[in-house]
């Protein structure tokens, strides 16, 4: 009996050894054909790859979380050795066509067009405004409900769709393209399908958007473009907007600042690109985010590649008490490279707010649902083409910026002449071929008061990814909206 009992051991024992060992084949065969696939963080350790790990996710907000190492890790940077300097690539995100492509948001005759969409939205608030759409409806094309007929009387009022008497219960593909089309106007995916974001846009009463309308007619009251050139941020649809002869020339995703460290309304003049820029942590960053971090992980530093100076003198950050106030006195510096918070390239634009636009390890953020996660300056998508636009007539294509940043050497390129650029802040606005377009009031500009006139008010400067390189002359919370389509419009939301 203990001899039988002693085989049947033996041989359970063999079984699962065997088992053991093909599951340890299966995954590790697994783990080959996914490496190629994954991401950049799950592909390397976090000292690897530094471009794996940015310092700001966001390019320029503190990661979440922690990462605490093991206290034998060094304090000090890896070598420079370790770095290496690869040109970004194009467009992170497919580009969706508009019918006013190359219509701008903001020209000369912004606040006239502005003005007649006052009087439109004004007519429409009187008249009663426009059906609501109950939030629990169930609205699909093919099918004929009473929330349908006010989805297409609403789309009809605000002109996407022309009214009609028959069949107006059924939903049918001309509606379905009016719903793209108002999808558009507010920044969201036109996939003619109500998600969360659709709904939420569609539950905003006329009332609500004439509001929009006058608080973005008096922001920009005192504010015309300069010049035949003109970069334009709106800060709201997260976009950038090179404009030439009051025409779009290039549109650029892009990634502002979140509300409590909102970018700034403000006029500059962009007078050179910076390739291979280093980064100075500003002293909100420093006193907000890396102290407390520091506390909490003391390798964060060397693994951020970032170098800590004391009087013009390089030392250790593990030599430093970062609970006190010698701490919030020191310099950290973040070399180029890969790694670096402002990716291979840095727009100077000399202002008062310290804010520019920049380049980011981080370019999954371009095709999240919302834009709005870093410290008040903008990142741009695609920044190499926006570069070679303001360079033209210099010599600097993309394929000469690429060359020069994969030397590793820092090269300031300055504009033939400075061009303009105006960061605003409109959530309502119109193009000039009639169509008004909205935004969420991100940052809580708008507020609720309905108004004729206000006086434009300034917005108190954030100056949080302030560099303190020489001028020549982001991880976001998890998303709760529905699951989105495969592609990301240019226009900032999922729908």
């Amino acid at each position: 009996m203990r001899r039988g009992t002693g085989v049947r051991d033996i041989v359970s024992a063999m079984t699962r050894s065997i088992a053991g060992h093909i599951a340890k084949t299966l995954f590790a065969a697994a783990m080959v054909a996914w490496l190629p696939f994954a991401p950049a963080s799950a592909q390397a350790p976090p000292d690897a790859d530094p471009a794996a790990r940015s310092f700001f996710p966001s390019g320029g907000d503190p990661p979440t979380g922690s990462t605490t190492e093991p206290a034998a890790r060094p304090t000090r940077a890896p070598p420079a050795t370790a770095r290496r300097f690869v040109a970004p690539p194009s467009r992170a995100t497919p580009r969706v066509a508009t019918p006013w492509d190359t219509l701008p948001a903001f020209d000369a005759g912004t606040a006239e067009r502005i003005d007649r969409a006052i009087e439109r939205l004004s007519t429409i608030v009187a008249g009663g405004g426009w059906p609501r759409i109950e939030a629990t409806a169930r609205l699909a094309e093919g099918q004929r409900t009473a929330a349908t007929e006010s989805l297409r009387g609403r789309l009809e009022i605000e002109g996407d769709i022309p009214h009609r008497a028959h069949d107006r219960d059924l939903w049918d593909t001309d509606l379905t393209e009016a719903l793209k089309r108002f999808q558009l106007r507010h920044g969201l995916s036109p996939t003619g399908a109500i998600g969360n974001l659709t709904r939420r846009a569609l539950g905003v009463s006329a009332e609500r958007r004439l509001v929009s309308l006058q608080k973005s007619r008096a922001r920009i009251a005192t504010r015309q473009p300069e010049g035949q050139r003109q970069v334009v941020v709106n800060i709201p649809a997260a976009m950038v907007e090179a404009v030439e002869d009051g025409v779009v020339r290039r549109r650029h995703v892009a990634v502002v600042g979140r509300a409590e460290r909102a970018s700034p309304e403000i006029d500059a003049r962009i007078n050179a690109i910076n390739l291979n820029p280093n980064w100075t942590v500003p002293p909100t960053i420093l006193r907000e985010d890396i102290a407390p971090r520091m506390r909490r992980d003391p390798t964060y530093l060397a693994r951020q590649r970032i170098r800590v100076f004391e009087g013009g003198r390089e030392i250790d950050p593990g030599t430093v008490d970062w609970s006190t106030g010698r701490a919030l006195g020191l310099t950290l510096r973040q070399d180029p490279g890969p790694h670096n918070s402002l990716g291979f390239v840095r727009v100077a634009m000399p202002n008062s707010e310290a804010v520019y636009l920049h380049d980011t390890p981080s370019r999954g953020l371009f095709a999240r649902d919302e834009r709005f996660h870093s410290s008040g300056c903008v990142r741009v998508d695609d920044v190499l083409a926006l570069s070679a636009w303001l360079l033209e007539g210099t010599g600097n294509d993309e394929a000469s910026m690429r060359r020069q940043i994969e030397t590793g050497e820092r090269r300031d390129l300055r504009l033939r002449q400075p061009v303009a650029t105006h960061w605003i802040y409109l959530t309502g606005w119109a193009t000039s071929d009639g169509t008004i377009h909205f935004r969420e009031d991100v940052d809580g500009l708008d507020g609720d008061r309905p108004v004729a006139a206000v006086t434009p008010r300034a917005r108190p400067g954030q100056n949080r990814d302030a560099p303190a390189v020489a001028p020549v002359a982001n991880a976001p919370a998890p998303s709760t909206h529905e699951p989105a389509p495969l592609f990301e419009s240019w226009f900032g939301r999922r729908p």
